[in-house]
């Protein structure tokens, strides 16, 4: 369904033009503007030669890593602890804004760096004035 849905909005946009197909967003193409942006400026770095694209590694300088100490079993508190990785956006937060915490999942946590940047922590906190969070998953 979000295939066809994809390609349906994808013919809207070639043929009633961009600004247009802007108008018919909804919450499956909030991200839509930023993707044209980005398919920009790839397109300017192929044709005018080297332009700032952040990398994995420029993330990781932008969103460093901090820790917390973590119980590994808050049953038992004498079990110990880990250092629990998370990376923080504060960018656009104001006091009393939402904190925004994407589950790392079953990767690295800086392989969702880009969530931060561009992604759905940045669009909801830019909105709300939020804090962008990624804590990555306990064995990563």
């Amino acid at each position: 369904m979000g295939l066809i849905r994809g390609k349906l909005l994808l013919l809207l946009i070639y043929s009633l033009g961009y600004t247009q197909a802007l108008l018919l967003r909804n919450a499956q193409s909030v991200n839509f503007e930023r993707l044209m942006a980005r398919r920009a400026l790839l397109q300017n770095v192929e044709s005018n030669g080297p332009q700032t694209v952040l990398t994995n590694e420029m993330l990781k300088v932008k969103f460093p890593a901090q820790t917390f100490p973590q119980l590994l079993d808050h049953d038992n508190t004498s079990a110990g602890t880990f250092e629990q990785r998370y990376w923080v956006n504060a960018h656009h937060y104001r006091p009393g804004g939402p904190v925004i915490v994407i589950d790392g999942g079953e990767t690295s946590g800086e392989d969702r760096l880009p969530f931060l940047d561009t992604g759905i922590a940045e669009i909801l906190a830019e909105a709300t004035h939020g804090l962008g969070i990624v804590l990555e998953h306990r064995y990563y």
